[in-house]
This record gives C-alpha cells, sequence and structure tokens, in this order.
C-alpha cells in the first residue's frame, strides 16, 4: 500500500480509474443518448465554422443555444477538422467528461481533501456524469467550467495574482447564462462566511482575492453582455429568453419536485445532499471555514438555488444537477475526512456502488442511447447517418419523418418560388438538417420560441407564460387565435406543420380542420436497447402535414415500428 501514498500515484490512479469507468460506461453500455436539443447547438456552431457568424436556422442574428461556449469550440473544431459535427460533438463531450475527473481530483488537492482510489471512479461511474457525457449538451462542459474558476481561483489566491482568474471566468460565463450571477452570488456568500465566521484580522489577503475576483467575474459578463446586446438586440440568448419570466414561489415549488423526483429516481445522490448537509452544519456549528472549503460549499448551494428558483429541467437524468456533480461529490469525500476513521473505507466503497448500481439502473430504466452492443436493425437506418445519430431512439425515431420534410418542402418551394413557412416545436434533428440541406429556402418558426422570436416579440403571444420547456405555446391556441396573430405581428400561415402526436393523432387531425393535410405519419415504439438493459421507451407518432393549398392528392405515407 505504501506506493498509494505516493503524490503521483495517487493521483493517476484514480483518475485512471475513472476515467476507464466512464469510457466503458458510455460506449459499452449506454451509447449516444440525449434529446435532440442538441441540433440547437450544432447549427450555429456549423454556421460558424462555414460563415464565421453565430445565427438560427432562418440566418439571424439570434442564439438559439443555451451555451456560447459550446458553440465557440464546436465550431472551431469543425473549422479545423471539417469532420462531421454530430461526430464531433460526441467526441468533445466524452473530451470533457474524461477531464471532469482529472479537473476534480486536481481541485480535491487544492482545496485538501485526501485523494483517494474511489474518488475519480465515483464520478466516471455515476448514472448522470456517463450519461450526459454522451447526451450532447453542455452540463457537463458546464461543470469542468466550475472545477476550472474554482481551481484557478485558489492557485490565484496562493500565488496572489488575482488575474489568473481572468481566463477562467471568461470560460465559466460563456458557458451557461446564468453563471456569472451565480459565480457572483457564490463568492459573495463565501466572503460573507469569511467574516461571520472568522475575526476580521484573519485571512484579510484572503477577502481581498474574493472581491478581485467578483470584480472580474462582473467585468467578464458585462463584456458578454455587451456583445450580445450588439449582436441580438438582447442581453440573454433566445434560449433563455423564451424560458426566463422572473422567479416565483411556484417556479421554486416545481424546482423543489425536480430536486425531489430525480433523488427518488437516482437514489446514489442522497450521500451527496447529506454531504451537503454536513459541511453546512460543520462550517456554522463548528465555525470552520477555510476558503477552499467555503467557496466550494457557496457554489453549490447558490448553483442549486438557481436549479430550484427557475424551476428546474424537464430532460431526464438530472440535466440540472450535472454542473454540480463534481463539486458535490468533492465535498462528499470533504466530509468523509471528517469522520471516525474506521468508517470511511465502507462508506466510500457503499457509496462507489451506490454510484455504480444507479449507472446500471440508468441503463435500464433511463437512457435514450443505444450501445454498440443493442444497435438497432441496420436495414431499419437511412443512409447517412452518423454514428451518434443512428445509435439515438430520439434522433432516429426523426430521421424518417425528415426524409417527408424535405420531400414537401422541395416540391411546395419549387411550386411557390419563394421561402417555405415552417413551423413546429420540433427545432432539433429535423430542422438542423434541413438547414444543413436547404438554408436560405425556408423560414422556420419555433413555436415555443428557442430558436426564433416570432413569437416572444408578438403582442398577442408574448404574455402566455413561460414553461420549463419555452413559451407557452400550442398549436390548437395558434390556429384558433391565427387570424388575429396574422394581423397584429405579420405572421405568415405555415406552409408546413410538423411535431409530435399520440396514437389517436388528436393534434395532426386538429390541424385539418385549419385546412392542412397529413402527408407523413410515423407510429409504433422505438425499437428498446436490448432485454438487459433496454433504457426509455421513446414513442414514435409523428407527423409532417402540409397547407391543402399545396396538396398533390397523394394522400398520406405511413412508417410503422413494431412495438
Amino acid at each position: 500500500m505504501r506506493i498509494l501514498r505516493h503524490r503521483h500515484v495517487s493521483y493517476w490512479l484514480p483518475a485512471l480509474l475513472g476515467a476507464g469507468l466512464l469510457v466503458m460506461a458510455g460506449l459499452l453500455l449506454l451509447g449516444p443518448g440525449g434529446r435532440d436539443d442538441t441540433y440547437k447547438t450544432l447549427w450555429p456552431a456549423e454556421a460558424l465554422a462555414k460563415t464565421g457568424s453565430i445565427v438560427n436556422y432562418n440566418g439571424d442574428a439570434i442564439e438559439q443555444s443555451s451555451s456560447l461556449l459550446h458553440v465557440l469550440l464546436l465550431g472551431g473544431l469543425e473549422a479545423i477538422s471539417g469532420e462531421s459535427i454530430a461526430e464531433l460533438n460526441l467526441g468533445f463531450l466524452i473530451f470533457c467528461g474524461l477531464a471532469g475527473i482529472f479537473l476534480s481530483l486536481w481541485v480535491a488537492r487544492l482545496v485538501g481533501i485526501p485523494l483517494h482510489w474511489s474518488m475519480g471512479m465515483a464520478l466516471g461511474g455515476h448514472g448522470l456524469w456517463a450519461y450526459w457525457t454522451m447526451g450532447g449538451l453542455d452540463a457537463v462542459l458546464a461543470a469542468d467550467c466550475w472545477l476550472l474558476f474554482l481551481g484557478s481561483f485558489l492557485v490565484a489566491t496562493n500565488s496572489g495574482r488575482w488575474w489568473l482568474c481572468l481566463p477562467t471566468a471568461v470560460l465559466l460565463v460563456l458557458a451557461r447564462p446564468e453563471h456569472g450571477l451565480v459565480a457572483i452570488g457564490a463568492l459573495g456568500l463565501s466572503l460573507g462566511l469569511q467574516l461571520v465566521l472568522k475575526s476580521p484580522a484573519d485571512e484579510r489577503p484572503e477577502r481581498k482575492q474574493l472581491l478581485y475576483a467578483i470584480l472580474v467575474v462582473a467585468t467578464a459578463l458585462a463584456a458578454l453582455i455587451a456583445w450580445r446586446i450588439w449582436h441580438g438586440g438582447y442581453w440573454l440568448p433566445q434560449s433563455a429568453r423564451a424560458k426566463t419570466d422572473g422567479f416565483s414561489w411556484e417556479k421554486a415549488r416545481h424546482g423543489l419536485g425536480y430536486l425531489w423526483l430525480e433523488t427518488y429516481r437516482h437514489l446514489e445522490l442522497i450521500p451527496l445532499w447529506l454531504g451537503l448537509l454536513l459541511g453546512c452544519g460543520r462550517m456554522v456549528l463548528r465555525r470552520q471555514a477555510s476558503l477552499g472549503g467555503s467557496l466550494l460549499l457557496s457554489i453549490i448551494l447558490v448553483g442549486l438555488t438557481f436549479v430550484v428558483m427557475s424551476g428546474g429541467d424537464w430532460m431526464e437524468n438530472g440535466r440540472f444537477i450535472v454542473p454540480m456533480l463534481p463539486l458535490l461529490t468533492l465535498n462528499f469525500y470533504l466530509e468523509m475526512g471528517q469522520i471516525v476513521e474506521k468508517w470511511r473505507l465502507p462508506i466510500q466503497i457503499g457509496y462507489l456502488a451506490a454510484c455504480i448500481g444507479g449507472l446500471l439502473w440508468v441503463a435500464m430504466h433511463f437512457n435514450l442511447g443505444y450501445s454498440p452492443l443493442h444497435s438497432p436493425n441496420p436495414n431499419r437506418i437511412p443512409a447517412q447517418l452518423s454514428f451518434a445519430e443512428r445509435n439515438n431512439k430520439v434522433h432516429l425515431r426523426d430521421a424518417y419523418p425528415l426524409a417527408a420534410l424535405l420531400q414537401e418542402h422541395d416540391r411546395i418551394y419549387q411550386r411557390k418560388g419563394a421561402k417555405v413557412n415552417i413551423l413546429s416545436q420540433q427545432a432539433g434533428f429535423m430542422l438542423y438538417h434541413l438547414a444543413h440541406r436547404r438554408f436560405g429556402e425556408f423560414r422556420f418558426v419555433d413555436l415555443v420560441g428557442l430558436c426564433t422570436s416570432d413569437f416572444t416579440e408578438c403582442s398577442v403571444t408574448q404574455g402566455r407564460g413561460r414553461m420549463r420547456g419555452g413559451l407557452n405555446m400550442d398549436l390548437v391556441y395558434l390556429f384558433d387565435d391565427l387570424e388575429r396573430i396574422q394581423k397584429e405581428c405579420g405572421f405568415a400561415r405555415p406552409d408546413i406543420v410538423f411535431g409530435l402526436d399520440d396514437a389517436t393523432m388528436q393534434l395532426g387531425k386538429s390541424l385539418e380542420q385549419h385546412g392542412y393535410e397529413i402527408v407523413a405519419w410515423q407510429m409504433g415504439d422505438m425499437p428498446s436497447g436490448g432485454s438487459l438493459f433496454p433504457g426509455m421507451q421513446v414513442e414514435a407518432y409523428e407527423f409532417v402535414a402540409i397547407d391543402t393549398v399545396w396538396s398533390a392528392g397523394e394522400g398520406m405515407s405511413t412508417v410503422s415500428f413494431d412495438r
């Protein structure tokens, strides 16, 4: 055991164990997961690589992605490599997931947390971390930015060079719209704890570093806001504007419900919540508040408070919790160092076992990817789909309606001789591939306002209220009030409408009352991921409808997946 105490081995061993477990879990057990919201980031990244501009599907200067950093890094990678952006994104996020393990152990050493061989595996084998490493969105990238910021702050404090925080502060505020405010709140809370729990004469240089860090983050945030106002006219990206209408007790109630539901589904979160309570209790009751420990707790507390006050998230596997997951894991191991030594190892091994059990639970019930061991029948997969697309239930579900959308778009475009007006709430996979092939030939309107501003700026619809998925809009309301929306907001009647439905075709049939014809209908369920790890069930019901003005009289084509 002496070799395990060597400082280099004590770092690299847990890091490599965690990295190996994450790679095996992601590639062999889960496969590419996540929702088609991924493509709301892939499109502006591709546009940036090819044109040097960040635009939405219509070519407007609108940020449709919630992570500007993700867009910038991914666009840069595509510009350099020229590879498929979906494959680049998968590889990039796997890198971010692996980097999170190494960064966690680096921050642990800076905070003074004794490294343990299980630390890397507890993160790499955690179901939520593994899932979102393969999930296409920015959760693990956001977590890496928090680790980089905390680590650089501690290095800057030890060296007296506060400017070392500047690069990581820029990365942090670019990663998510809320990060700048959360960081300022966390630094302020940590400063308050330092003032309350220590005498005024103690640790004055550290308090000065906190003030410097607040100034640095505020400067980076102000520069980003100025750029956003110059670029698109608003201080928030469109995706955030469509969801944000302030905080309320009702939202907080939904946010608390979100934390409870995710904990109920992922019991391995319970030790992390207990560690958080122990950390708060130790800091307040025992008046123990090291700079690293207080800032670690402050980031977690302010970050989770934002999750609660914003109402949580609708996606599976704790997407809003994942940015805090490495910090929660570090805090858990920090608190383990405070308990009786004979209990530490059993608790740490028990927690690791809970994480791996949770990973298997995610693969069984909450996974949207196909692992290479259980890929769907190749004969059912359309040509020219990337690995990340043909091994994801949601993307594969949209592949067949995409063919109908392209066909109807081309036919209407030729007859109309002008841009085709398209409306949907689904603004991911299908719109990305349409824009990739037919950019400039259509105008898309996002029903819930995440990618376009038609309804968030319309006097009739902007007061409809916000939900966790965007503006509170639906097709039934839209067409019932279509004449008024057209008159007051200049909204053009859609030539094509597509979206998800159910077995009764209730939504699609409602369009027939307003002069639309369903030309493509998909039914059934997507294939499972195998008998042992089937993953989440995904219904395949989806329709494409056109204005009867453009009807070709060919009737409705159908595709059926086996149940």
